[in-house]
């Protein structure tokens, strides 16, 4: 069964106790709860629900290059990636020990879990990154994104919508590390409750690039020849 967590229950203070088996959800800040948790208030919920392998909206024809590391950067599966975070949002997405080569940013919904195999590789070339709707400012001059790995899915509002974001484990590459790459690994913009627990990440301009965000807990984290901040986070 599900039901909306009423209006008056979004609030800081308000709860709701669920039923065995019943699934609550707020539509507007993505929490997630169930089997007799409570769901409500600005908090990082722990996860209640059973991952769903990203494997499954993803080509088979794809898959054994993936697993095996073999597949090559000219593979183009943006649009299986985003379906795939759209379809899922909410939950717990587990990325399975694998290789990829992400040629656009990749949206996360309010509260998603994305957990990625500690084997698992995100390597990406500002080259390959074209058009993805993202404009950094930097210095007072607006420039197209040159490649965010992760943002949240409302990166460009002007208030907190997006909450309860996970991004668990993963190594993050970028094999352009030379002058003018201004790209991050994972960016968070306007989020309340952000882990990023047990990520490595080489090369880039962040890590982490946090802006305007509450409740975010980085931990358990490496960054490696980052050029301006590992893990960053701006009022």
């Amino acid at each position: 069964a599900r039901r909306k967590v009423p209006l008056d229950l979004k609030g800081a203070s308000g709860n709701a106790v669920l039923a065995s088996g019943e699934i609550a959800y707020d539509d507007t800040r993505g929490l997630r709860a169930g089997n007799g948790e409570t769901a409500g208030g600005d908090v990082l919920l722990a996860e209640k629900l059973a991952p769903v392998s990203i494997l499954k909206k993803l080509p088979r024809v794809r898959w054994d290059e993936l697993l095996a590391g073999t597949i090559s950067p000219s593979v183009d599966l943006t649009g299986w990636y985003r379906e795939a975070l759209d379809e899922y949002q909410g939950q717990t997405i587990y990325i399975p020990k694998m290789l990829m080569h992400p040629r656009k940013t990749w949206f996360v919904w309010p509260g998603t879990k994305l957990l990625f195999d500690p084997g698992c590789v995100m390597r990406a070339n500002t080259a390959d990154w074209i058009d993805s709707g993202i404009e950094e400012t930097l210095a007072g001059e607006t420039r197209p994104d040159v490649g965010f790995l992760i943002a949240n899915a409302n990166w460009d509002a002007d208030e907190i919508l997006d909450s309860s974001i996970q991004i668990i484990g993963g190594k993050y590459i970028r094999d352009d590390a030379g002058a003018g790459n201004q790209g991050h690994a994972i960016m968070m913009r306007r989020v309340r409750g952000v882990l990023v627990d047990n990520v490595s990440v080489e090369n880039g301009w962040n890590a982490t690039a946090f802006l305007g965000c509450r409740d975010t807990i980085v931990t358990n984290s490496y960054a490696h020849n980052v050029r301006n901040c590992g893990f960053d986070a701006w009022e």
